[in-house]
This record gives C-alpha cells, structure tokens and sequence, in this order.
C-alpha cells in the first residue's frame, strides 16, 4: 500500500495524518514514512499515536513551504476467519458489541415529537 501527500503550508502547521498500515491488517513486511519540505528531507517533529481499533496517527508539525509526505508498506494480511455455521455458538466480545450499536447520537428536534406522543398524558412531576 502507499500514499503521496502534497501540501502548501503558508504557515508553521500541525497535521495529524492516518495513512500508515493498522496493526490489525497483518505482519507489516517492510514499512517507510519520508517527509520532505521545500525539496529537502525535513527534520519535522514526527510522533507515532495509537488510533482506534488498530489505526495508527502520525503527528507532523512542519514549517511554512511545500510539505511533501510519502509512507508505503508491504504487508501480509492474516487470514480472514471463517464464520460460525449457523448451529454454533457465536461468540462476540466487546469491541464488536460497541461497533455494532446504534449510533447514541439522533437530532434534538426528533425527540420533541417522540416525547410528545409517548409521555402525554403523564402527570407532571415535581
């Protein structure tokens, strides 16, 4: 996998960048990150985070000018399970259970309506 990324920075910035490989997607082989300003390997303040579900950050703080970064990997990817025939035992930890959730988040102005048709009638509380 690899990516190329070009930027014009009028000013010193701060860029948080997801494009290295996830810990999830295998045995990253071989892996490089080069980051170039105005034509030249730069010594930008580079820092790995952990992201979730495996991701990886990389946060580059860089001077004004042309801002070129580039990362590649090679990876073996880990064989994709095999899902449990209909007769077995699912068995699904917490991770998945919060992926596969409603989303807790709904627009404010749906609830009125909501409200107003399932507590009417309900007396009024202290």
């Amino acid at each position: 996998m690899a990516c190329d990324l070009e930027f014009d920075l009028s000013t010193a910035a701060v860029l948080a960048l997801q494009v290295a490989a996830a810990g999830t997607t295998g045995d990253i082989l071989d892996e490089r990150l080069e980051v170039n300003l105005d034509g030249a390997e730069a010594d930008p303040s580079v820092s790995e985070l952990a992201a979730y579900r495996g991701g990886r950050m990389h946060v580059i703080s860089a001077d004004a000018g042309r801002l070129t970064i580039s990362y590649e990997a090679s990876i073996r990817p880990w064989p994709v399970p095999t899902p449990p025939g209909d007769t077995e035992t699912v068995v699904v930890d917490a991770e998945a259970i919060v992926a596969l959730r409603q989303s807790r988040y709904c627009e404010s102005d749906a609830m009125g309506g909501f409200a107003a048709a399932e507590l009417d009638g309900l007396e009024q509380g202290p």
